[in-house]
């Protein structure tokens, strides 16, 4: 529990602390209100540390994920994960980036990443599920669908050579995406994504489970603190993707579902910061949802607009990118 003293000198620092402007007619540009008379919310926060232009940085998440990758590449910061060579027709459509394959969507799929990564898990048969002779699935890769054995091995090869880098990489970017999750109860891998359909002959093997804040923080922090003993100067951005679920499968209205799994993960995400000190949280979900609506998405409703995510990464790179100044 905080003192009183300390307490209102940081209500104080804060200027960003007033919902509404202080009088009527008096706008204050960082008061929420005056905010959200303009196209792009733009939220603060403090960073508590700076990227280098020379470090090497790991990302795990969705499309926020790979946007910001695409824009550090720009300015010249190693991004290994941008470099996987993944044959296009593993893919079930065409894909937005060409290392879609990576997207990871719940927390538990984003932990096994680290933990494969740095040596510290392994599934039995590489957690590759067999659903007949010919069709193989890897409940861990993204936007794929069945392959042949061989094909399958292939893909995981390349999958855990990317990750292998984790070893050398001193900055890390958690995209958290959803909590609804499925699972592979004889091996307890988490799957990725799934198809139901396509998941049948083997469907007394699965379980879903829609995890709530401290399994969250639980499987997060146990694989944060692994990877910070293997990279003792690696540092953490963690952020929510605004990009809601597309379908649920739970019983809830897909708002309700969404809703959930936004504030789980957002308040998950203020837990391991506050858990780990080399842990920062960076508010790209708030920036995004409290944007004009007929700005910030596009027409599907479902995708942010490209407009929008250049301002969310131009914010990311202006607090976290040393320029050297």
């Amino acid at each position: 529990m905080k003192p009183f003293d300390e307490t209102v000198r940081d209500r104080i620092a804060n200027k960003y602390n007033a919902w509404q402007n202080p009088k009527a007619g008096t706008p204050s540009e960082r008061s929420a209100e005056s905010r959200f008379g303009k196209d792009f919310f733009f939220v603060e926060s403090t960073p508590t540390f700076k990227i280098a232009r020379d470090s090497r940085v790991y990302t795990i998440g969705s499309c926020f994920a790979r946007n910001v990758e695409q824009f550090l590449v720009r300015e010249g910061v190693d991004v290994p994960t941008t470099q996987i060579k993944i044959d296009p027709e593993v893919y079930v459509s065409r894909p937005r980036f060409a290392n879609t394959i990576l997207n990871k969507y719940n927390p538990n799929s984003m932990a096994a990443e680290i933990l494969r990564g740095i040596g510290d898990l392994e599934y039995p048969d590489r957690g590759i599920i067999a659903l007949s002779p010919e069709n193989y699935f890897d409940p861990q890769a993204s936007h794929t669908g069945l392959m042949s054995r061989s094909q399958v091995d292939r893909v995981r090869d390349e999958l855990d050579r990317a990750s292998k880098v984790i070893h050398d990489c001193k900055v890390f970017l958690f995209t958290l995406g959803l909590t609804e999750t499925w699972f592979d109860r004889d091996t307890g891998i988490a799957f990725n994504q799934i198809n139901p359909g396509l998941m049948r002959p083997i469907r007394d093997r699965l379980g879903f489970k829609n995890v709530n804040v401290y399994e969250t923080v639980e499987t997060l922090s146990h694989a944060f603190s692994r990877l910070k003993e293997c990279v003792p100067d690696a540092k953490v951005v963690i952020t929510v993707s605004p990009v809601p679920l597309l379908n649920t499968f739970t019983s809830h209205d897909v708002v309700m579902a969404n809703t959930y799994s936004k504030a789980t993960l957002r308040c998950a995400a203020q837990m391991l910061a506050e858990l780990h000190d080399y842990v920062d949280y960076f508010p790209s979900y708030e920036m995004v949802a409290n944007s004009n609506r007929a700005f910030s998405w596009e027409k599907d409703q479902a995708h942010v607009s490209d407009a929008v995510v250049a301002k969310v990464i131009e914010a990311f790179l202006a607090r976290y990118l040393d320029t050297g100044e």
